[in-house]
């Protein structure tokens, strides 16, 4: 579906940004000592791997702060190429119809992507409430969990492919778009690619 492109991918980040400052708070400071002696105590290696745990966390915090521009930039543009309001794409949800309207899919493949979208949100919120309590989650949502992940692939992948060809783009570049969004997407809206589909 088009959640890369929505808001609703601003609160995951958020969410993960809010785990990884408590990780980063509750860290204690890196060993001092060199390689050798860190590596021949059993609680400096340790420290250290919390070390690399935390470089890890900026850089991908990094690395998403950097995307998230580009995605929404890059939807915005996609959206006015096919003649839709740029602002559109900024919105949970709609977005996906509408992009789903952009690549020229039939009805049911915009309407399904987004009653997906809607569930599989839902469902984590309730999933995270469960745990959070410290309960299990029961086998049954974690079945919904997985039909409606197969069943959002199959529409991400008609969007997609459709996508593709309403940009007279190859079966390949629709590929590009279902498993590297973040690089496919831009390319999609900057690289000179022109709609040649009718919005439905």
């Amino acid at each position: 579906m088009a959640r890369k492109q929505n808001l609703s991918g601003l609160l995951i980040y958020f969410v993960f940004a809010f785990i990884s400052f408590s990780l980063l708070t509750s860290a204690s400071p890196l060993p001092s000592g060199s390689p050798a002696e860190i590596l021949a105590s059993p609680d400096k290696a340790h420290e250290m791997s919390k070390g690399v745990v935390i470089l890890l966390i900026v850089l991908a915090h990094l690395t998403i702060l950097g995307l998230i521009p580009l995605i929404l930039a890059a939807m915005w543009k996609i959206f006015e190429k096919a003649g839709e309001k740029g602002w559109k794409s900024l919105i949970p949800f709609y977005s996906t119809y509408v992009l789903a309207r952009i690549a020229n899919t039939q009805p049911w493949v915009g309407i399904t992507a987004v009653v997906v979208s809607i569930a599989s949100y839902l469902l984590s919120n309730v999933q995270s409430l469960i745990l959070s309590g410290g309960g299990t989650v029961p086998l049954a949502l974690n079945l919904s969990g997985a039909s409606l992940g197969l069943v959002g692939l199959i529409t991400n992948i008609f969007i997609s492919m459709g996508l593709a060809e309403s940009f007279g783009k190859t079966t390949l570049f629709g590929l590009g778009l279902l498993l590297l969004p973040t690089i496919f997407y831009p390319v999609l809206a900057f690289m000179g690619a022109q709609y040649g589909g009718k919005s439905k």
